[in-house]
């Protein structure tokens, strides 16, 4: 099912929490939803987390894993480009509006364009849901959360890191 046909972020937090299930020894599934300025309701353990887009049709952007969900977050939240695919698949999906935003081109600075570059990625990240899913109490593996995350991946078919 294409992730455009889920009602709400709801039913994305099911299909990490049905995928995450099957990695979780002792099969306790908890879940939240969250957002960049929620993200101290983000676990610090291992899961999966989807950024979904707020607007209809309902999109599923990107689908990651972390042993340590709250960091990977944070740095998904602060534009943190070198230090993640995701902020990365981010940025190729805004290429085109960064490339023709006024404030980044008056910049000869590389510095300040980069500074401008991560506020433009920062005000976009930042008006997504945050679907996670995450094994209560236990330590995963990043085998097992790989395993989990291919299947999310097939399920929501997101649009930055689509299965493949």
């Amino acid at each position: 099912m294409a992730a455009s046909g889920y009602s709400g972020v709801s039913d994305v937090v099911d299909v990490l929490g049905g995928c995450l299930g099957h990695v979780c020894s002792q099969g306790t599934v908890e879940s939240v939803i969250a957002s960049c300025s929620s993200i101290g309701a983000v676990p610090l353990g291992p899961g999966l987390y989807a950024f979904v887009s707020r607007d209809p049709p309902l999109r599923v952007m990107y689908v990651g894993i972390s042993t340590r969900l709250r960091d990977r977050i944070r740095t998904h939240c602060s534009a943190g480009i070198s230090a993640s695919e995701g902020v990365v698949r981010f940025l190729m999906h805004l290429l085109p509006s960064v490339c023709t935003d006024d404030t980044v081109a008056v910049h000869d600075d590389a510095v300040e364009r980069e500074r401008r570059v991560k506020a433009l990625l920062r005000d976009y990240i930042g008006q997504l849901d945050i679907a996670v899913a995450y094994c209560s109490g236990e330590v995963i593996g990043r085998r097992a959360l790989r395993s989990a995350e291919d299947c999310a991946r097939r399920m929501l078919n997101p649009v930055l890191n689509p299965p493949g």
